[in-house]
């Protein structure tokens, strides 16, 4: 692609003005050359050092053991072995993993900018949807670069990102590459001589914004690629006319900005990044592409590349893919956690991208996780080559491999030396280098943050605290077994070490025994374990698994009530065992969850969770109404009012509940030893409309839930379970860290999500990472779960609780802790015994090729009710079937 040339607009303005028609050639750039909001980045000045003794992964496909890295002047000025120091500080790096930095060709920080208000829901600048042509927008003038995004991007290892416009529009207007550097504009913050970006769109996105009411745009798949024909086609003959004027044959033609933008991508000026999911939708873009002579750079999402795969690298395209996103709309039901090693193996260019704040912290991870399913179905991507895909491979879609995504001589020092091995979970970026200046340095104290809504606020603690501290082929249900795992390294969660050479037998759905080097029944059918990890069956305390298959399509949901009166609101009719998502999340570990039901019309009340045991079939109800679920705070005001009346309304049905549950008056007597009976008739005192599930939360039987965040509520919800009496589960406790003391006093626990460290509301802004960690310092019972985010993460059951479990750790939970967060204490919190290997535990266990708590580790075997269940999803048989395409 030619390279952009940038002049002012205003210089390019006179020269047009002077150059009269019929004149010879003109040297004057066509407009869409021109970049009329130039970068005003300077570089800070160098930290120079050598970094000795790295494992270097330097982003081209090699590897140095024990490798040195000199970086000087803002350059990387040698890589090797045992290189001479001139001089400059030498940091030692063995043990430690030194990389290019990472850079995410799709982000929309600084759009997407968190807390979320009804601001945002109302005119969100993501994207101007006021037409499905807006490709005279530049993203770069909508974006605040205050948002609290980048700074989480950058201690993560993240050195340069593209921040695109959204997928409404089918022509979404330019996009903009930036460093996360502190910055009051993002001029200041922008890369110069990047190629510049470009957004399209084709799909269930646009298509859907044409059928809404009033809006003016295709409302069908073929309606769209006929708009983009037809646009390209008014932009061909816009270049010519332009052409024209330049060879000095024609007036200058009248400047349309719209069509100026898609001229530059017929020129190959500008470099387009397309929003697009299926096989057929890629294909056909890529036919326009060939028919208009121009090339896609990426093709984004891609969830079904790995199913045309030959066709991308014959078009010149690269595909920027995610891991495992796939559950939230009907054409990325495809999506295979494959893909990147599918399309590496095809020779097809592919990278990783976010689309997301929270993904952009952990892309590596999502690579790991990829390269995982790769070996699933046996393509291995060792190290060295995967770390292109966060790395290289992007750097040349942006148009800057000879500036960054590699450590080589002559390169830009923009380099992260890790505490480890990038794709584990547990490694930190140590130092985080950009043009060779330290941008983040977790050893000192952190400064303070690129966002300023964060100074004076909560959240610039969560920076601090990281420094501190289907089964489609499944069989019926088999007859109960008597299994042996043999050579485990059992994980019993009666001990903080693990029992080594175990051998764990198991006989009618119960553990018999766990004893190391223990001798094999005869007619055992016998897993051997070779020494991996074996653990209880993980458990998610709070998820929609069986209630939620596609978030963003209502049909698919059955979480929540419409009644206005729904306390008895009981979600275990509606599980459904045959949910994609339960098998998906089975493979993943996960052998138990508790269901929960979603906001409903009569704030605060939801309704009552149930719990699930995710064994094969249809019929995974474990145990029905287990606690009864409310929900105070953002998201409830609007079926309630204001969180004062939420607070009454729910303290008058424990009173009326109370009073209803108390023991009758004695009767009085009259007359000579007859009784006259006293008292409400029975049954007369518990409350019409379902209340009769607070009556068994007052005597002691159920749990209250309330799924609640900010930390006057929490406090609230303790004061509550003191008056009372009660037992109170909080679920959600953004700030719980904040009140750990008060509920320890109370004995209320806290289910969390432990990948939460952004705010998605104002209810969440003293979120922070290690809340767990505190919690658990204080006596407060804690266990993972996946409520009450903005990403509806029922999808990603299993995987998420493990990949937050595993973050736990890397931010001052022992490994143990994490471990009994997603096993023994959901079911404790809960009031359903097990999660550990003792002696006459239910046999749920998984056997693992590796730590359970890394992303890259696969469960070989699970077992559920002593039997072994299939760990067979929707996605391996896709991937399998697609494995040899071309």
């Amino acid at each position: 692609m030619k390279a952009i040339r940038f002049m002012s607009a205003i210089a390019a303005g006179a020269l047009l003005a002077v150059a009269p028609p019929g004149a010879a050639q003109r040297a004057v750039p066509t407009p869409w050359q021109e970049d009329p909001f130039p970068s005003t980045y300077r570089a800070p000045p160098p930290d120079d050092m050598l970094l000795r003794g790295a494992t270097i992964l330097d982003g081209a496909g090699g590897r140095i053991d024990g490798g040195d890295v000199l970086l000087r002047g803002g350059k990387i000025v040698a890589v090797g072995k045992g290189l001479v120091n001139p001089g400059v500080r030498e940091v030692d790096a063995r043990g430690r993993w030194v990389t290019p930095g990472v850079i995410d060709v799709h982000t929309h920080n600084g759009t997407f900018v968190l807390p979320l208000t009804t601001i945002d829901r109302m005119a969100s600048d993501v994207s101007d949807v006021s037409a499905p042509n807006v490709a005279d927008t530049w993203v770069e003038t909508a974006v605040n670069t205050q948002d609290m995004a980048f700074d989480r991007a950058l201690a993560n290892g993240v050195t340069t990102m593209q921040i695109l416009p959204g997928s409404t529009p089918i022509f979404a207007g330019r996009s903009v590459v930036v460093k996360p550097v502190r910055a009051p504009t993002v001029s200041a913050m922008k890369v110069a001589g990047a190629v510049q970006g470009f957004k399209m769109a084709c799909g269930e996105n646009p298509k859907s914004w044409g059928a809404e009411n009033d809006n003016d745009g295709p409302t069908s798949r073929q309606g769209v690629i006929a708009y983009m024909r037809q646009a390209f086609s008014d932009a061909r003959d816009y270049k010519r006319a332009w052409e024209r004027y330049r060879a000095g044959t024609a007036a200058a033609p009248k400047r349309d900005l719209k069509l100026e933008a898609l001229a530059g991508i017929l020129a190959g000026d500008i470099r387009v990044n397309l929003h697009c999911y299926r096989a057929g939708d890629i294909e056909a873009v890529l036919d326009v592409a060939k028919e208009f002579g121009f090339r896609i750079g990426a093709i984004h999402h891609a969830t079904e590349a790995y199913k045309i795969p030959g066709q991308l690298p014959a078009a010149g395209t690269c595909s920027a893919v995610w891991a495992d996103w796939w559950g939230f709309k009907m054409e990325a039901q495809d999506a295979v956690r494959a893909e990147a090693p599918l399309l590496e193996r095809a020779g097809a260019c592919v990278m990783m991208h976010s689309d997301s704040a929270a993904d952009g912290q952990r892309l590596n991870i999502a690579a790991a996780k990829a390269a995982a399913a790769g070996r699933r179905i046996g393509i291995d991507i060792p190290p060295e080559q995967m770390i292109r895909w966060t790395t290289s491979n992007p750097a040349k879609l942006l148009g800057l491999d000879t500036r960054v995504g590699t450590i080589a001589p002559g390169y830009q020092a923009d380099v992260v030396l890790w505490s480890g091995d990038p794709f584990s979970i547990y490694s930190k970026a140590d130092l985080v280098l950009i043009d060779g200046a330290i941008a983040w340095d977790r050893s000192k104290p952190p400064p303070p943050s690129i966002s300023d809504f964060e100074l004076g606020r909560a959240g610039d603690g969560a920076m601090k605290s990281l420094a501190m501290l289907l089964a489609l082929a499944a069989t019926s249900p088999a007859a109960a077994q008597t299994l042996a795992v043999t050579n485990a390294e059992a994980w019993t969660m009666e001990a903080d070490e693990p029992v080594r050479g175990a051998t764990i037998l198991i006989e009618d759905g119960r553990i018999l025994s766990v004893t190391p080097g223990g001798a094999v029944p005869e007619g055992a059918t016998v897993i051997d374990a070779r020494g991996k990890p074996v653990t209880p069956g993980l458990v998610n305390a709070a998820t929609q698994i069986g209630l939620v298959e596609v978030a963003s399509a209502l049909d698919t949901r059955d979480d929540a009530s419409t009644d206005e009166r729904s306390p008895g609101f009981d979600v275990s009719r509606a599980l459904n065992g045959n949910s994609t998502l339960v098998s998906l999340a089975r493979a993943d570990g996960l052998t138990r969850a508790l269901i929960y039901p979603s906001q409903s019309r009569a704030a605060p009340l939801s309704g009552e969770p149930s719990f699930a045991r995710l064994r094969d079939g249809v019929n995974i109800l474990d145990r029905p109404g287990v606690a009864v679920y409310v929900v105070i705070g953002g998201g409830a005001w609007d079926r309630l009012g204001a969180r004062a009346q939420q607070w009454t309304a729910l303290r008058k049905l424990l009173s009326d509940a109370k009073r209803a549950a108390a023991p009758p008056p004695a009767p009085e007597k009259k007359g000579k030893g007859k009784d006259r009976p006293g008292g409400p008739p029975p049954g007369a005192g518990v409350p019409p409309g379902g209340d009769a599930s607070f009556v068994q939360i007052v005597t002691g039987k159920l749990p209250l839930a309330i799924q609640t965040n900010r930390e006057s509520d929490i406090r609230q919800a303790a004061a509550l379970a003191q008056e009372f009496g009660i037992r109170v589960v909080i679920v959600g406790g953004a700030e719980a860290w904040r009140a750990a003391d008060v509920l320890a006093a109370a004995k209320v626990a806290v289910v969390l999500d432990p990948l939460a460290n952004l705010p998605f509301a104002f209810d969440q802004v003293g979120t922070r990472q290690d809340n767990a960690v505190i919690l658990t310092r204080a006596g407060v019972p804690v266990a993972f779960g996946m409520a009450g985010g903005i990403i509806h993460m029922t999808y990603n059951a299993g995987m998420a609780l493990r990949e937050g479990a595993g973050l736990s750790v890397a931010n001052g939970l022992t490994y143990v802790e994490a471990l009994r967060a997603v096993t023994v204490n959901p079911l404790s919190i809960w009031g359903r015994g097990g999660g550990t290997l003792a002696e006459g535990s239910d046999a749920d266990l998984v056997v693992w090729d590796g730590d359970p708590l890394e992303p890259s580790t696969n469960a070989v075997a699970v077992i559920v009710e002593g039997r072994q269940a299939s760990t067979r999803s929707r996605q391996d048989l896709l991937a399998e079937r697609y494995k040899d395409a071309r």
